[in-house]
């Protein structure tokens, strides 16, 4: 919750504009140094902002000028990207290129919003020079726009808040787009944004495509899952979110952003994305979303219950109170509504089956059995008093009843009983506070 975002919907955005003037206020009373920066090298460009001529058979130049090279707004220099996947940049290649960069522009490596590097005020006639150099370290490849801005935070690898492998999604994404028919040098600045979970660390929100990591269970196992949004960009005048188009298993997300681009790329908006999101784009995109539902109805295709660069199938089991990330609420949302409607229906075994099952994962629980999961829901909820007491005997009736052949037919708790659950249950988790953890229930 320590982000500007849920500050300013706290308090609203006139007092958050008082704390900021009043800060700006004091900060400029203070007495605080001028941060200076070297003027940059003029090595005399040329007038017309042309590099000097590509020497003859460097096709290899030629195509990283095109790709890695944008013109400043002052004739004759340049910026360079420098394409860094996904951010990282081993300790050797640092060093060696900040020798490079001492010798060039203004002398800082500027780190980019697209986890790239940049260098800037480069003359024309340095440029040869300057590729030669980039290339011995690796760091001249001429990727698509495409590629080198695929957008990516931690995930779930580091950060306890991460869902989904996004990361491993990245690279799955690059391999899926290199790998296919489509020319990625027409797709032009489209951005591609990953992040773990709903909370935005891959700036989902803003790309042209958004994926935030979420879960979903699926026959009673979990599977990663990513939320789509489709349409953001930053611009002048011209910013926006992305709107939520769906869910989809993060094992088909690769397919369903090659399928996309295919379309556009096939549209009468070819020109334009957001054109083509605006029009039919959207209607499309959920469609496609549909399509990739799918998901295998045996044991062959284990690979789709784990996360991409997973070994093992997918778990949130291991976070500690607080950690569920906002990404589980619908997985939660998903559960307490099957017990509704299984309460409803009058199959009472599934209904307090899904309501003990569904506020586990807050407690990094994951079972991995029909009776486990009303013996871990009795010790770490009814046993702690998050719920009432009087629950201990349908909760444990449960538990005996999931070991029987039919345990649906063996389950004796009684309409009411079952009721007073999902509703207890329900509570408690709309008790969750900003800290991600439930006020305890009173009599």
């Amino acid at each position: 919750m320590a982000r500007l975002r849920f500050l300013i919907e706290k308090i609203g955005p006139d007092a958050f504009r008082a704390l900021y003037e009043k800060e700006l206020t004091e900060v400029r009373a203070t007495d605080t140094p001028t941060h200076h920066t070297r003027p940059f090298p003029v090595r005399n460009p040329l007038p017309d902002g042309r590099p000097h001529a590509v020497p003859e058979g460097s096709s290899a130049f030629a195509r990283w000028f095109k790709n890695n090279v944008s013109p400043q707004k002052q004739q004759g220099f340049f910026l360079v990207h420098i394409p860094l996947d996904l951010g990282d940049l081993p300790s050797a290649t640092a060093v060696a290129l900040a020798d490079v960069v001492a010798a060039y522009g203004d002398g800082i490596l500027h780190a980019t919003q697209s986890q790239n590097a940049g260098l800037r005020w480069i003359a024309g006639p340095e440029l040869q020079e300057l590729f030669d150099k980039l290339d011995g370290l690796g760091l001249a490849e001429p990727q698509p726009p495409v590629l080198r801005n695929l957008v990516s935070c931690a995930g779930a690898s580091t950060c306890r808040l991460g869902i989904g492998l996004s990361r491993g999604l990245a690279r799955a994404l690059r391999q899926e787009l290199d790998g296919s028919s489509l020319d990625l040098e027409k797709l032009g600045d489209l951005s591609i944004h990953i992040s773990g979970c709903p909370n935005s660390c891959g700036r989902h929100p803003v790309g042209a495509i958004g994926l935030s990591g979420a879960a979903r269970r699926i026959d009673g196992r979990m599977v990663p899952y990513y939320a789509v949004q489709l349409g953001g960009r930053l611009g002048a005048g011209r910013s926006r979110f992305g709107s939520n188009v769906g869910a989809l298993p993060a094992k088909n997300v690769p397919a369903f952003v090659q399928e996309l681009l295919a379309a556009w790329r096939s549209s009468g908006d070819s020109h334009d994305f957001h054109c083509f999101i605006d029009n039919d784009g959207k209607r499309l995109a959920e469609e496609l979303i549909g399509r990739h539902q799918r998901h295998p109805v045996s044991e062959r295709d284990r690979l789709f219950f784990s996360d991409w660069d997973a070994n093992a199938e997918f778990s949130l089991a291991g976070r500690g109170a607080g950690e569920c990330s906002a990404g589980v609420f619908d997985l939660i949302e998903v559960d307490l509504v099957n017990a509704r409607e299984s309460l409803e229906a009058g199959r009472y075994y599934a209904a307090a089956l899904s309501a003990c099952h569904s506020l586990l994962v807050t407690r990094g629980l994951q079972a991995k059995e029909e009776r486990e999961t009303f013996d871990l829901f009795l010790r770490h909820f009814v046993l702690e008093g998050l719920v009432d007491g009087s629950l201990a005997e349908v909760v444990s009736e449960g538990a005996r009843s999931a070991v029987q052949a039919d345990p649906a037919k063996a389950f004796s708790g009684t309409p009411t009983e079952v009721a007073t659950l999902v509703a207890n249950v329900r509570m408690l988790y709309e008790s969750l506070d900003s800290s991600l953890r439930f006020k305890p229930a009173t009599s």
